[in-house]
């Protein structure tokens, strides 16, 4: 059986997961401890997270999304702010890949989700 991509996280992965057309377990404004809580069970190929970028400089659940997920591929979407440094930390301690975005005119979001695809495609 073949396994799945899945975009897991924020608006980021949300935004993402569209770019890609993949599963997507996302919400807008999400915290890194509500997407702790929503990961699927399940194995899959890749999983993109984008998370910590709403926690502000409160508690985050940065470290129990990775211990949850099952993947072939975990592939990092870096916050622009907060937890930034805590998401290259725990992707270097799991071997995992991080990938970075032009931000858009918010000072947020990507400016272009198809460029953040074609990164992570390679």
């Amino acid at each position: 059986m073949e396994m799945s991509d899945l975009a897991l996280g924020d608006s980021i992965a949300l935004g993402t997961g569209q770019a890609m057309r993949i599963e997507t377990v996302a919400k807008i404004g999400a915290s890194s401890c509500w997407i702790s809580k929503h990961i699927p069970k399940g194995e899959y190929s890749t999983v993109i997270i984008s998370a910590g970028v709403n926690d502000g400089n409160g508690p985050h659940c940065i470290r129990e999304i990775r211990s949850q997920v099952k993947a072939d591929r975990v592939i990092w979407i870096r916050p622009i702010k907060y937890t930034s440094e805590l998401v290259n930390q725990i992707a270097k301690e799991f071997g995992d890949t991080v990938v970075t975005y032009s931000v858009g005119s918010d000072g947020l979001h990507p400016n272009d989700y198809s460029q953040i695809a074609q990164k992570i495609r390679g």
